[in-house]
């Protein structure tokens, strides 16, 4: 009977194989988060904007907000372009003014949490939501729409945003509620209210 001799050697080729593989899988590319993020845009015929950052605090008459995690609302900021007003497909740019630390702090996100939004001019506009089952928002704004109409804040300059490149994360807005303004909505305002 004629010895086998790959037998004897069969060891070392699953060490070859493993080895192989080993080296493969060490040599495969894995796409980064960024990465990944310019193929699926560029699948979409799109690429990526450039961004400013856009942090900062709120305070409602020199105090911070105070809205906690439970609470049934949350103070929204907006940012109304007025050259490009938000329609069904150009939504609004938005944050939630964080609960937690309550102090009003916000950041704005487009591609990675905080880093901003694309540069350009905005009107900054506020509204104090109660949030609805599951999330998202319904009710009355509390504020009475005293901070969500683009025409009244386009020349309050605590309002105007001009945000260029690399933005900054000191922002602060200060809403004083007890401006005699008029509260009743003009016909930019972002929200109107609901008696629902």
């Amino acid at each position: 009977m004629k010895h086998m001799k790959h037998g004897a050697l069969a060891p070392s080729r699953w060490a070859l194989a493993a080895l192989a593989l080993a080296l493969a899988a060490g040599c495969t590319h894995r796409d980064s988060a960024d990465e990944a993020l310019n193929k699926a845009l560029a699948a979409q015929g799109a690429s990526r904007e450039h961004i400013a950052k856009f942090a900062g605090t709120v305070t409602v008459d020199g105090q911070p907000p105070g809205i906690k995690v439970y609470d049934k609302h949350r103070l929204v900021l907006m940012l109304f372009d007025p050259k490009n007003p938000p329609s069904a497909s150009h939504p609004i740019l938005f944050a939630d003014c964080m609960p937690e630390p309550n102090d009003g702090a916000f950041e704005f996100s487009t591609y990675d949490r905080g880093d901003g939004v694309p540069p350009g001019d905005y009107i900054a506009l506020f509204v104090d939501m109660p949030t609805s089952w599951g999330g998202g928002y319904k009710g009355i704004d509390r504020f009475k729409n005293q901070f969500n109409d683009p025409d009244r804040h386009a020349n309050v300059e605590q309002f105007k945003v001009s945000l260029t490149e690399p933005g900054h994360g000191d922002w602060q807005f200060n809403l004083v509620t007890d401006d005699p303004a008029s509260t009743a909505p003009g016909p930019k305002t972002v929200y109107q209210p609901s008696s629902k």
